[in-house]
């Protein structure tokens, strides 16, 4: 038996500068299909 892997939604990427706010959107979002990226700054993302 072979796995399927689910194809994202699409990607996202969360700029916010308060960590709790950008790892609780990342799981949300993670949790209805999209590929997540993060960056606390502007200069990282």
């Amino acid at each position: 038996m072979t796995t399927m892997e689910k194809q994202p939604r699409g990607r996202v990427l969360i700029v916010d500068d308060e960590k709790v706010i950008l790892d609780l959107t990342a799981i949300i979002l993670k949790n209805r299909g999209y590929q997540v990226f993060t960056a606390l700054s502007a200069e990282a993302g």
